[in-house]
């Protein structure tokens, strides 16, 4: 059987990919931010993942970012 490749871009152009959550409420978003992939983080909200939702213990992406990216805002906040 062959072996499929993805790359990055083809796994995270669904928006149900981009919204998937973990046990603890954070989506593909929060973890591009945690690790300080700004690269990645970037192109998530390119393809529009949410940057408004609340993980479990209601921090936005944004509240556990350390840098200071202009595009990690929550209109409103």
């Amino acid at each position: 059987m062959p072996v499929r490749k993805f790359s990055e871009k083809s796994m995270f152009c669904n928006k149900v990919q981009l919204e998937n959550k973990d046990n603890d409420g954070q989506t593909p978003l929060y973890y591009a931010v945690v690790c300080e992939r700004e690269a990645i983080a970037e192109y998530l909200v390119k393809e529009n993942a949410a940057t408004d939702i609340k993980d479990n213990d209601g921090n936005y992406p944004s509240d556990l970012c350390e840098a200071n990216w202009p595009w990690m805002q929550v209109e409103g906040k």
